[in-house]
């Protein structure tokens, strides 16, 4: 599940592998600069991180979904980080610009929270 907010772009990825690819799309297909994308991840997930991820900030469950999702969508990306998931947040303009960073996440292995 990919989540489009007027400013923002959200998807969970459980691979460390699929949300590197992700931020790859996001900068060389869409041409994003590297600032507008942050990776969420646990100290649990920590140890999967590869050294190409963009801004991967380690923090603790209750600080992530506070700062990051507010409260409609906090409880759910809590849970994500608890699993050890990775949230990837694509700051847009708005528009063409969200879907087109909506459909590279999606094609990169977001995943379908809907179906778990």
């Amino acid at each position: 599940m990919v989540v489009v907010t007027p400013s923002t772009v959200t998807a969970v990825f459980n691979a460390w592998i699929d949300a590197d690819l992700a931020v790859n799309a996001l900068t060389k297909m869409i041409g994003l600069h590297r600032d507008c994308i942050t990776v969420l991840f646990t100290k649990a997930s920590s140890g999967r991180a590869s050294t190409g991820l963009a801004h991967p900030v380690a923090l603790d469950l209750a600080t992530a979904a506070a700062r990051a999702f507010g409260p409609e969508y906090g409880l759910f990306y809590a849970e994500a980080l608890l699993r050890g998931d990775v949230v990837v947040l694509v700051r847009v303009d708005g528009g063409d610009t969200a879907d087109l960073a909506s459909d590279a996440l999606k094609r990169c292995g977001a995943l379908d929270v809907d179906a778990r």
